[in-house]
């Protein structure tokens, strides 16, 4: 009994042992030989359902000269462990660069890429490199290139070593270093050196700090024959135990608020030198947009639909408005969205004729035709909520990835229109496209601003009348109508459901009854509303002579959405919205009301959050009325205990029920 009671022990104590080797592992600073305690890692004790975990991730930036001009040179080395079959993907690797197809004075180079993959079989460790054929450059789009590469022998188990280094002409543009990934990483350094005449911002950002230093070096560069001596600044960035950078459904763009630090050219300054501005403004970027064949060319392109809008009257409607909605609906019967966002266009005759196109393509022609019509039209740029915010301090074109048509209707007034909104309607545009940071781009440079989160959200009202029997059966009819972007949401629901009949069973569950007659006005009606008719039934709980069930039907939220004591990212609502429902309750003969819920209010401290509901019972009915309202899109991560509490108190309050009891 002793033996066995010592053989449990050691056991238990060489599991712990090895459990916590495993859960302290330094980091590896040392590229070319994984240690035992990274190839035996089977789990991140952090993030126990990580797919895999950056061990070690190492970034240098720096300058050099080379044919007499400056450039950056950023050298990346990164090792990670595959902890589940699903992070094998980390084992294909793909980094964006900039190739222009129309620019060959600057560019970037990639260079020096190798791979290698470390796998424990037998207790041996097996060493796998990278052929150079597994490597690859492809274009992306117009300015950019992707160098794409894979590792290979990768595996549930697999250490992955990879490096590559980049070259890049533009001196006076250093990239944002994200020390956060899609998966945990246990150790990330970023080294970044700037020459005393370069004036760089450098900004650090995130909720966790890093572990920082800033000194000063001395170094020598030789342009042409003449050595140049100068100062350094030498940042040092070491983060540690970072979480992995997951998507919620309240955030657009998580990287937005990830631990990344930022570098903002300023000037240059070179002794003995005139000095040059080399850094790009929004300005400029309107004047390089406008005098691209693919985008301000297409802008100033004939009307490839002249005669067709000619014969059809368009240009002679009165109103700019009923000009602008007439000619996308022309152009909607002639091309359709294919679903797909893009920035640059393509020859009008050939969009025409495939039929097909994305909102680029669509939003230039119709451009096209709105100008015909002699109404003025601009392209307003901007970067998808779902790809992150333009950087506004140091601006640059690959951050730009479509576009929407802004129509003026008179002097101040600017509204707009997109391929994708076919559900939605002027100033009605998908979430998606409600950035805060858009830029109208003018054929003279004169650019500016416009928020469109500004632009009308959502509001729903719902109108119900019911009955309620002695059974706790109850039967009614419910009237509801969306406007804005609740109208398109339900217009583009329907159109992704699998048939009419799945759409219905879905409102039914969402309003927790059984529809049994539906019908609609508005479905395929390019306007800024919707309306639904629905009849139902259900059944509420009985017990001896008690009847129970919840008045609120329609529920903007059904639980609590926020589960977390505290969160580190911001809460992003898609926009502002408004949900109204009046009910009226017609009680059985020989029932009265014996519980109700009382009537509440709540707000958050800003009011962007409100909820009202009031219940006023009488002989033979109950009325209810309830408001619901988001009245701004962002709330900071100080504010969430707040949102948190409100979401709670109102799924309670929403919860309740109404208790009848039999005379």
């Amino acid at each position: 009994m002793k033996t066995i009671r010592l053989f449990f022990l050691l056991t238990c104590l060489h599991a712990f042992s090895s459990q916590m080797k495993a859960q302290s592992i330094e980091p590896n600073l040392k590229f070319g030989k994984p240690t035992d305690a990274e190839l035996n890692m089977v789990a991140y004790d952090q993030d126990p359902d990580a797919t895999a975990v950056v061990l070690c991730s190492l970034t240098q930036t720096y300058y050099i000269v080379k044919s007499n001009d400056f450039k950056i040179i950023t050298d990346v080395k990164v090792r990670l462990k595959i902890l589940k079959t699903e992070g094998t993907e980390y084992g294909d690797v793909a980094v964006p660069f900039v190739d222009r197809e129309d620019s060959k004075l600057r560019k970037e180079v990639m260079m020096g890429v190798k791979a290698t993959s470390y796998n424990m079989e037998n207790g041996t460790v097996v060493k796998t490199k990278m052929n150079n054929d597994m490597v690859f450059r492809e274009r992306y789009d117009k300015n950019t290139k992707l160098l794409k590469f894979t590792v290979p022998q990768v595996k549930v188990g697999t250490v992955i070593e990879y490096q590559y280094t980049k070259e890049s002409d533009y001196f006076y543009s250093i990239d944002t270093w994200y020390a956060q990934q899609p998966i945990p990483v246990m150790y990330a350094s970023y080294e970044l050196t700037i020459p005393e005449y370069f004036k760089f911002n450098v900004e650090e950002t995130g909720f966790i700090s890093s572990e920082k230093k800033i000194g000063h070096e001395s170094t020598t560069f030789t342009i042409g024959s003449s050595p140049l001596v100068c100062q350094t600044d030498k940042y040092d960035f070491v983060f540690r135990q970072l979480p992995a950078l997951k998507g919620d459904k309240y955030i657009w763009h998580p990287k937005d608020y990830c631990c990344k630090v930022a570098a903002e050219f300023r000037k240059l300054e070179i002794p003995g030198q005139v000095y040059k501005n080399y850094t790009s403004s929004w300005k400029d970027i309107d004047n390089e947009l406008v005098g691209d064949s693919e985008f301000g060319g297409c802008c100033k392109r004939s009307n490839p639909l002249k005669k067709e809008m000619a014969a059809a009257g368009i240009g002679q409607i009165d109103g700019i408005r009923e000009k602008v909605i007439d000619a996308f609906c022309f152009l909607k019967e002639r091309l359709s969205w294919n679903g797909k966002y893009a920035l640059w266009g393509k020859p009008a005759s050939q969009v025409l004729k495939e039929g097909s196109a994305n909102n680029a393509d669509f939003n230039f022609i119709l451009i096209n035709m709105l100008q015909d019509a002699g109404v003025t039209a601009y392209p307003v740029v901007m970067s998808l909520r779902g790809k992150g915010r333009l950087p506004l301090s140091h601006p640059t074109i690959k951050s730009l990835n479509t576009f929407v048509v802004g129509v003026m209707e008179n002097d101040s007034t600017m509204s707009f229109i997109d391929a994708s909104s076919g559900d939605g309607y002027l100033n009605v545009l998908p979430a998606s496209l409600l950035v805060e940071q858009a830029r109208v781009i003018k054929p003279k440079g004169e650019g500016f601003w416009v928020n469109l989160q500004h632009l009308p959200g959502a509001a729903t009202s719902i109108r119900v009348s019911m009955k309620m029997e002695a059974n706790g059966s109850y039967s009614g009819n419910a009237k509801l109508k969306y406007e804005g972007v609740a109208s398109l949401t339900a217009k583009r629901d329907f159109r992704e459901a699998e048939d009419s009949a799945d759409y219905v069973r879905q409102l039914g569950e969402m309003a927790g009854v059984e529809i049994k007659n539906y019908s609609s006005e508005g479905r395929d009606a390019f306007s800024p509303s919707l309306e639904e008719n629905i009849d139902f039934e259900g059944t509420g709980e009985t017990s001896n002579d008690h009847i129970y069930f919840c008045p609120f039907f329609f529920k903007p939220v059904k639980e609590a959405p926020f589960k977390k004591d505290s969160r580190d990212l911001p809460v992003e609502f898609p926009y502002n919205q408004q949900v109204n429902v009046s009910l009226l309750i017609t009680l059985p003969e020989g029932y009265t009301v014996e519980e109700y819920p009382k009537s509440s209010s709540a707000t958050t401290e800003d009011q962007g959050l409100s909820y009202s509901v009031k219940l006023n019972p009488s002989e033979r009915t109950v009325a209810v009325r309830m408001v619901f309202a988001v009245n701004k899109p962002f709330f900071s991560q100080s504010e969430y205990p707040s949102v948190k509490t409100f979401f709670e108190t109102l799924a309670g309050k929403l919860s309740e029920m109404v208790v009848l009891k039999k005379n």
